[in-house]
């Protein structure tokens, strides 16, 4: 069995404080499956270096360095089939620093059965998967490792690849040395666009061009070097209600990397460098939370705090991004509406109504319309009669004072309101109340005009009853001085024209025939509407409602003049007769029929109901 040939490569780089001071560039090391805890990897050769102030820092917090630079495990750790890399940093007292790659491989060979090429029972390549690191600045080309296949032992052979960064894109990123199997890196790789490469590589006799060896697939691992800054995924616009409690979460902080997932160039830690006495953040999430329960939006609404993201936990040769986080304070109802005046006056003339009285500003801290803000008025007191309404104004948020029933200065001159002014949300975070305001509303007499003993005034009247007949009187009053004088009388109307008012003092007499029948009488009744004049010219209306008893004026009478009896042989014929009377009962129905006396004794009357009669004959026969 061929020895699996493993190279620790020891490029060196020169530190920038020290021309003579070499440390390695990158390692190769063969270790276990699981690394134990306590293991020690290997120790950290250095050349030509001040040691005092050379210091090495993993980036992998699994592993430590002594102070005899041996580098040890602290907890086990599990090595994948493709191995496991991180860097260990060196850097001294002015900061400078340069980076060791240390490439953990597994101890372990591939062995396969051949297929037919050469009649072996076994065959095996060196070395094991390769590795290089991104962003390599040269020179290049930059040799990896050779490609053994152990068929070199019985041929002389070359080697070919093909395959991702050699024949196909990106073209022309490596080549092998077809004599020696030296692959080597052309140019600079961006992990963060290729992670890795599968090769494949064939072994040929150089006399026979035949394969000496079954094709092998290596893969090139590209070693992530710590060249992306953590970036914020979203806007950093967050909102906390005011007032919130000390630990109330404000946002979360997004971010990502575009480094190795699995390597702690990836791993975020977080920092406020701003707004520290009001807010904090949790350097493991992100997630902002308020340090205090005094955010109050009415004396500061909006803070803008500087969020720094660091990878690598925040080492000291992280990579960082800064950005500003808005955060906007909530509104809540901590703020009732307040007067602009302790108390208001105003007048209403009497017998006003749906008329605005008076503007109410108010004044609230709270955002501007929003529930927390807008305003509505109640009247509390003096509203119990329901002359009053306030409303708001949408547009200005003052309450709107109306009168919406008329007031009579003779009943009431004053009247005393209590006006509450509150919002559509309901307080929070406060121990205020609501508040009121008194409102004085004085009542303006005017002169008005005559008012009727009452808007109606009934009288029952015979029909037919003498002209000049006195029904009575409808007389008004001056509402203040509660006299008749001066006042005169007028018909408005009086359709049939049936009566006569005195101007002077309001007297009622028939004018002309008042008939029941007439069609200006409905169920009887009859209207008349009064007015009343003062001195002044002012009026008051009023109605005169007549009632129309009925007379027996009217006789009974047979509507058909004329009727026609049919008669069928052997059988008595009949009609019905009719009567009608345009009076009432009892001047009208029941009806009694009776035959004349010179009728030939050949008819009789059989009673109906108390307008009607059957008239029969009593032999056969036509009658004309």
């Amino acid at each position: 069995m061929a020895n699996v040939l493993i190279f620790n490569i020891c490029l060196v780089l020169m530190l920038s404080r020290v021309e003579s001071c070499f440390i390695p560039e990158s390692l190769y090391i063969i270790v276990p499956d699981t690394i134990p805890t306590g293991y020690k990897i290997t120790t950290v050769v250095v050349e030509d270096c001040d040691t005092e102030s050379l210091r090495l820092t993993p980036e992998d917090p699994r592993f430590t360095i002594t102070s005899n630079r041996a580098i040890v495990a602290l907890t086990p750790v599990s090595v994948a089939p493709g191995g496991r890399t991180f860097s260990v940093w060196a850097r001294d007292n002015s900061g400078m620093e340069s980076e060791m790659v240390v490439h953990l491989l597994h101890s372990a060979v591939q062995e396969k059965k051949p297929t037919g090429f050469l009649k072996r029972s076994k065959r095996r390549w060196s070395p094991p998967p390769f590795n290089v690191l991104e962003n390599d600045v040269g020179p290049f080309p930059k040799s990896i490792d050779k490609i053994v296949s152990d068929s070199e032992a019985k041929y002389q052979v070359y080697y070919v690849i093909s395959g991702p960064g050699v024949d196909q894109i990106p073209v022309g990123l490596f080549s092998l040395n077809r004599d020696s199997g030296m692959l080597s890196v052309n140019r600079a790789i961006d992990r963060e666009e290729y992670s890795s490469f599968t090769l494949t590589t064939k072994v040929f006799d150089k006399f026979t061009n035949e394969q000496t060896d079954l094709p092998l697939d290596i893969r090139v691992v590209v070693d992530d070097v710590n060249d992306n800054a953590p970036t914020f995924v979203d806007q950093l616009q967050f909102t906390v209600p005011e007032q919130s409690n000390a630990g109330t979460v404000v946002g979360k902080v997004n971010t990502t990397d575009r480094d190795d997932p699995t390597t702690t160039h990836v791993k975020i830690k977080y920092f406020l460098t701003t707004g520290l006495d009001l807010f904090a953040i949790n350097p493991q999430t992100g997630v902002i939370t308020t340090k205090t329960n005094t955010l109050d939006r009415e004396t500061k609404d909006k803070y803008v705090v500087t969020v720094v993201i660091k990878d690598m936990e925040g080492a000291v040769n992280c990579l960082s991004t800064t950005g500003t986080a808005t955060i906007t304070v909530g509104d809540i109802n901590d703020n009732e509406p307040t007067f602009t005046k302790p108390s208001y006056a105003v007048d209403v003339k009497e017998n006003e109504s749906q008329k605005l009285l008076l503007r109410i500003p108010v004044e609230d801290k709270d955002l501007i319309n929003t529930p927390n803000w807008i305003s509505k008025f109640v009247i509390n007191k003096g509203n119990e009669n329901g002359n009053f309404r306030i409303d708001t104004d949408p547009k200005t948020n003052e309450g709107l004072l109306y009168v919406t029933k008329p007031l009579d200065y003779e009943q009431i001159q004053n009247v005393k309101l209590e006006i509450m002014a509150r919002n559509q949300a309901e307080l929070s975070g406060t121990t205020a109340q609501w508040r009121t305001i008194p409102v004085d509303v004085t009542v303006v007499n005017e002169d008005e005009g005559p008012e009727f003993s009452a808007p109606t005034i009934r009288f029952t009247v015979k029909e037919n009853t003498p002209n000049g007949t006195l029904i009575g009187s409808y007389i008004a009053k001056d509402p203040e001085t509660k006299s008749s004088n001066g006042i005169k009388y007028y018909k408005l109307t009086d359709p049939a024209s049936w009566i006569n008012v005195n101007r002077d003092n309001g007297e009622l007499r028939v004018a002309n025939t008042i008939d029941r029948e007439s069609s200006f009488v409905q169920n009887g009744i009859y209207n008349i509407t009064m007015k009343a004049v003062d001195a002044s010219s002012k009026t008051g209306t009023g109605t005169v409602v007549i009632v129309v008893e009925d007379v027996n004026d009217n006789v009974p009478v047979i509507p058909t003049p004329e009727m026609v009896l049919c008669e069928k042989e052997g059988e008595l014929g009949s009609v019905l007769v009719v009567a009608e009377d345009k009076d009432q009962r009892p001047f009208s129905d029941p009806f009694s029929f009776t035959l004349p006396p010179n009728h030939d004794g050949k008819w009789s009357l059989t009673k109906v109901n108390d307008t009607a009669d059957y008239r029969t004959q009593s032999h056969t026969g036509v009658v004309h």
